[in-house]
């Protein structure tokens, strides 16, 4: 199978398979609040695959992957006081930090040197609300 080309975040060398894909989506390309809730039934769906964890709260990362919405971004990246990005340079990596603030800083370093090696910039970096009872 012929994959495409090296373009800007994609490259093809990191392509796998998986142990199961499911696929919703409108034809004609249109996004939609019932088309997310699909993908959520189908995840649901899925439990018995690995999707959830033996305590039944927590996942193994198995999910959706939707259209990234830059409304969103933008409104956080601007609470971040981080200047608004074109949408065609806009990328979102979500990485899991070491709780030690230390170790944190050192890791965060590690992403922006690996980063800055292939010519990207690190616009900035959110704390995400977690619920940590779970």
């Amino acid at each position: 199978m012929d994959l495409p080309a090296v373009s800007g975040l994609y490259d093809p060398k990191f392509e796998q398979d998986s142990c199961g894909v499911g696929f919703v989506a409108r034809l004609d390309g249109t996004a939609g609040q019932d088309i997310v809730q699909l993908a959520i039934r189908a995840v649901v769906n899925l439990s018995h695959r690995g999707a959830m964890d033996a305590d039944a709260k927590t996942g193994d990362g198995a999910g959706i992957l939707v259209r990234l919405p830059r409304a969103f971004f933008a409104r956080e990246a601007a609470k971040l006081g981080i200047d608004p990005v074109s949408p065609e340079r806009l990328a979102v990596g979500m990485v899991f930090l070491p709780a030690d603030a230390d170790q944190a800083d050192a890791a965060r370093q590690v992403f922006e040197d690996a980063f800055d090696s292939r010519g990207l910039e690190v616009a900035g970096w959110r704390p995400v609300p977690v619920k940590p009872a779970v």
